[in-house]
């Protein structure tokens, strides 16, 4: 009898791992299609564009405006998404990332930085990228995002050690400001930047770059992600502050809707040297909402 009872007692755990296995297993598939359609997370803000405008709402006389320059990056495609899941009962943690690669011919950081040359520099591109994201459980195989981090991206091995310290976006007509100063920080949905049609936006980015200086873009979404982005070089008001003013077009067909925007340090060498100097960036990212008073956060 109790021989029975010990094989009927092994038989139900052995069921149970491989009823626990393909559950958790059934459940990691969910969160990952998640990450990959939702606008939360799409990673459709890894900008390979070189156009760009500039406004002069927000800049000051003493501001100076970026030398003449014209790059672009040119990453190897398609980028592997690489997704660790952490399921805790019903919530969990995934961590997403990437690795950015583009070598000279074909891919790279191609840059003009004399007028009168039609020489193009093209920089090899060694850049690593890490986002987290929360999640919670509906029911079965049917999850949440209730906060994500930034996206951070920064070159491997660069020539110089750079940060970003802290992002401002201030909207003076309604009395709105959003501050981030830690990358690492979870933000939930209600916390990210939330932007109205036609708002006037001032940012102001801090950073800190070693024995070099750097120039910071903005890079912000159009449309539907995957339709483009438009790139704008922020002035520079000191030696780690640069201003520049965003804004909202009322173009989106849709609304609420969410994007990407991009905070994108370059490296003063990497902008404006010769062919012996080498590549370095650091980016944070950041999904942003626009969307009416009367509208509820997207889902």
């Amino acid at each position: 009898m109790l021989k029975k009872l010990t094989v009927v007692s092994v038989i139900l755990i052995t069921l149970g791992f491989i009823y626990w296995g393909c559950s958790t297993q059934s459940e990691e598939e969910a969160i990952r299609e998640l990450l990959e359609e939702s606008n939360y997370t799409a990673e459709g803000s890894m900008v390979v564009d070189d156009t760009g405008d500039i406004s002069f709402l927000n800049a000051e006389f003493t501001d100076s405006l970026i030398p003449w320059v014209k790059w672009i990056r040119k990453v190897k495609r398609p980028v592997e998404r690489n997704v660790n899941i952490n399921i805790y009962g019903d919530s969990a943690v995934a961590t997403i990332t990437m690795y950015l690669e583009g070598l000279p011919p074909d891919y790279g950081f191609w840059v003009r930085n004399v007028p009168q040359s039609s020489v193009v520099y093209r920089r090899a591109i060694t850049d690593s990228s890490v986002r987290q994201v929360k999640l919670v459980r509906i029911r079965p195989r049917h999850w949440r995002i209730v906060a994500v981090t930034p996206a951070v991206i920064h070159t491997v091995n660069a020539y110089t050690g750079m940060s970003i310290n802290e992002v401002r976006l201030e909207v003076p007509r309604r009395n709105y400001l959003f501050v981030l100063n830690n990358p690492t920080r979870f933000l939930k949905r209600e916390s990210l930047p939330d932007l109205r049609p036609d708002d006037t936006v001032k940012v102001t980015v801090n950073i800190n770059v070693e024995d070099d200086s750097g120039w910071v873009f903005l890079h912000r979404a159009r449309r539907a992600i995957g339709a483009g982005q438009r790139r704008m070089a922020l002035f520079k008001r000191d030696q780690n502050m640069f201003v520049g003013t965003w804004i909202i077009p009322d173009e989106y067909d849709s609304r609420p809707t969410v994007r990407h925007c991009a905070f994108d340090l370059i490296g003063f060498e990497s902008l404006f040297g010769d062919s012996t100097a080498t590549y370095a960036s650091y980016l944070w990212i950041v999904p942003y909402i626009i969307r009416n008073p009367s509208d509820e956060i997207p889902e």
